[in-house]
């Protein structure tokens, strides 16, 4: 059966999460990470906001003797059941993901690592959820700006902003919306007014653009910085 719902479903959970934020760091090797904690809340709220469960089936695990010169003891299966909950149609998934025991980890907690980080991979496959840094400024909802006292670190990730009072102004799009309220937080005055003016004048209808075809209109909005040429 062609599950037409549930792939207009994933198709809407994939555009909700234009990527995910590096909310951690390897000090020793001085790069930032995305954690699969983090990770796996993003591609949550994602499927969710499309109608959409990942529900855990089944586990278990198989020795891996071709990997254990790399430390692992075996191999974590996992399968699992994606769901588009309006109308019941569903697909399997799966990811397998090595189980390795080291000093300090013992063999429950690296199996308990096994399955974050597993789940974490299989739902950014799922979502094709780039990660990116904060810097990037990627995502005008505000799922992906850190808050305003940790912009050093990355931490204290806010969830997206949800607009309050009443529903978006008839003829802008939640795109528009979005970009207009990020805007706002860079200081820009009349945000969604200037920003609809702008789309306009650029021949676009505001009711129906999505984000790519506004991320230079919305950039060119943003005040220049002091010293900034």
């Amino acid at each position: 059966m062609t599950a037409q719902n549930l792939a207009a479903a994933i198709v809407a959970a994939q555009r909700a999460l234009p990527g995910v934020l590096k909310d951690a760091a390897n000090s020793f090797h001085r790069y930032r990470y995305v954690s699969s904690e983090n990770m796996i809340r993003e591609c949550r709220a994602a499927l969710h906001e499309a109608g959409l469960a990942l529900v855990p089936v089944s586990e278990t695990m198989r020795p891996a003797p071709d990997l254990a010169s790399f430390g692992a003891a075996a191999v974590l299966c996992a399968s699992w059941e994606l769901f588009h909950g309006a109308s019941g149609e569903s697909t399997p998934m799966a990811f397998e993901w090595p189980v390795v025991p080291e000093k300090g980890r013992p063999l429950d907690k690296a199996l308990a690592s096994a399955r974050t980080t597993g789940l974490g991979y299989l739902l950014r496959d799922l979502l094709l959820a780039p990660r990116v840094d904060h810097e990037d400024d990627m995502d005008w909802s505000g799922r992906d700006r850190p808050d305003a006292g940790n912009q050093a670190t990355g931490k204290g990730i806010k969830p997206p902003a949800v607009p309050k009072g009443a529903p978006p102004p008839q003829g802008v799009s939640m795109a528009v919306l979005a970009a207009a309220k990020w805007l706002e937080d860079q200081g820009v005055q009349a945000a969604l007014d200037r920003l609809s003016r702008a789309i306009a004048d650029a021949g676009l209808d505001a009711a129906t653009v999505e984000k790519p075809a506004i991320a230079g209109i919305v950039k060119s909005l943003v005040p220049a910085k002091e010293g900034s040429k």
